[in-house]
């Protein structure tokens, strides 16, 4: 504070990892003290609070002091091993701050891709170019975050509860889970997607199931993971079954890029199934998929049987399992994105890594029509016809 006293200037509740969290926690229960260090901490924010010594710094990153003297949007960024508590003053330097679709950005400039020099500005004004595209893939679909608060040459994280620390306004779903309730983050504008970038998410996975009744999925996704030593030729030709397959059985098939090594096939359903019956229709399609030629493709997880043969992944049909959005950046050297793209794509050697932030946008500007079109209308119900022609009757 003005006199040289520690005075509370608020808190940060995301930014580290679970390992982060665990030696901070018992750094903290080292200095465990009874009486607080500092005056000032609200009724509210003092609730439960175990107090520790005033002797370990930390370095948060934050948006802006409020006019009240707290830190706004504050995250944590690392113990600071090589400063002395007893030198931490009030930062008083002006930070640099740049505005993007009317969010604020703190360090504009901080490299979040390091391979290339993406920034944090780079990637949030992709974002607002490619919205009108992206938001479609988001909407009313609960999240999980990928968040890389020190860019992609420190460690990342996935993160599903967002009850605390997000963009104001963005609205949450609560999912009963066997080990609790997770408030998973729902995105409603471009605005909010910003939001979650200045907070370091590199990665926005979905659910394949919609806010209103989690419990129904709305879609079928089919990841195409290659194992060690197989061609890209392969995953395209498996995709092209896969595609032949789905068709056979009266459903639609597309396509898009995953932006790391894969490719997955999306297949728009009626919401007229649980997640237990549309991932045992999808286990036994993919299976069958897999006998037409188990020397190249399998669906066994395990890396011994993966090895020279496409994964054949259906278990992101599972409650609870995501797989990355349309249009979301990945976490991977490059800035890569996976991309819908159309069927004669693949069949050309379209790869997975092919495109990123900055050939996105020219891509789009490119299309005469939307690679998905036709998807809302292609959704077909998960009936007994194709579960009788599955040998599931």
């Amino acid at each position: 504070g003005p006199s040289g006293a520690l005075a509370y200037a608020g808190r940060a509740g995301t930014g580290f990892s679970a390992r982060e969290a665990t030696s901070l926690r018992r750094k903290l229960d080292a200095r465990a003290s009874e009486q607080p260090a500092i005056s000032g901490v609200p009724a509210k924010e003092s609730l439960g609070v175990r107090w520790a010594r005033p002797e370990l710094v930390v370095e948060v990153e934050f948006a802006e002091w409020t006019s009240g003297g707290l830190l706004r949007q504050a995250s944590f960024v690392g113990v600071r091993e090589d400063k002395p508590a007893a030198e931490v003053r009030k930062e008083h330097v002006e930070r640099a701050t740049l505005d993007v679709a009317g969010v604020t950005l703190s360090h504009p400039d901080k490299v979040l891709f390091h391979e290339i020099g993406v920034t944090k500005r780079e990637l949030a004004r992709y974002y607002e170019r490619v919205a009108e595209h992206l938001l479609p893939h988001l909407l009313e679909r609960p999240l999980v975050l990928v968040r890389c608060p020190h860019g992609t040459e420190q460690a990342c994280f996935y993160q599903k509860e967002a009850s605390v620390g997000f963009p104001a306004g963005m609205r949450t779903v609560p999912v009963q889970h066997e080990d609790g309730i997770v408030n998973y983050a729902l995105v409603d504008t471009i605005e909010q997607v910003i939001g979650l970038v200045q907070l370091g998410v590199l990665e926005i996975h979905t659910w394949g199931s919609l806010a209103d009744d989690v419990e129904r999925p709305d879609r079928i996704v089919i990841d195409l993971d290659p194992g060690p030593g197989v061609l890209w030729s392969s995953v395209s030709e498996a995709a092209l079954l896969i595609r032949d397959g789905l068709e056979g059985l009266g459903l639609a098939a597309f396509v898009k890029t995953t932006g790391s090594k894969g490719l997955h096939v999306v297949t728009p359903i009626v919401r007229d199934g649980d997640w237990g019956s549309v991932k045992e229709v999808t286990r036994a399609f993919c299976a069958a998929v897999a006998a037409a030629d188990p020397t190249r493709f399998t669906i066994n997880p395990l890396k011994s049987h993966r090895a020279g043969r496409v994964f054949i992944d259906y278990v992101r049909n599972s409650r609870g399992a995501t797989a990355v959005a349309a249009y979301s950046s990945r976490s991977r050297p490059g800035a890569t994105v996976s991309v819908p793209v159309r069927w004669d794509e693949v069949e050309a050697g379209v790869r997975s890594d092919r495109y990123d932030i900055r050939s996105v946008p020219r891509r789009l500007a490119s299309l005469s029509e939307d690679p998905w079109e036709g998807y809302e209308a292609a959704r077909r119900p998960v009936e007994e016809r194709l579960r009788n022609m599955l040998g599931l009757l």
